[in-house]
């Protein structure tokens, strides 16, 4: 069972790289926590080690490292960006995410 966030066809194209891909007995369903217990169960694991890993990831960095998509994340992106680079950016952030493109306008 599969929590689907996006089309079917897209999430084989993330996997595609991969050397084994399970493609018989997959399902994929639409706010699946709602309708079954184990990917709700499986939702709030996933997102309690998300919080442990952000605040590991913010001792390493030595700053709290906040989620999402705002002015805050933007100039800690950059601070880090200044820091050391894309490579130590990549440590701590997503670099496919807007938030980069937006670090490194603030540097300009």
């Amino acid at each position: 069972m599969i929590d689907q966030f996006e089309p079917r066809d897209i999430y084989y194209r993330y996997l595609q790289k991969e050397p084994l891909v399970v493609r018989e007995n997959v399902y994929f369903s639409t706010k699946a926590e709602q309708f079954h217990l184990a990917v709700a169960a499986a939702s709030i694991i996933a997102r309690h080690r998300a919080n442990v890993a952000m605040q590991e990831l913010s001792q390493l960095a030595g700053r709290t490292i906040p989620v999402g998509s705002h002015k805050v994340v933007d100039q800690i992106a950059a601070d880090l960006l200044a820091k050391g680079g894309l490579d130590y950016l990549g440590q701590f952030a997503k670099l496919h995410f807007s938030n980069t493109q937006k670090a490194q306008g603030l540097l300009k």
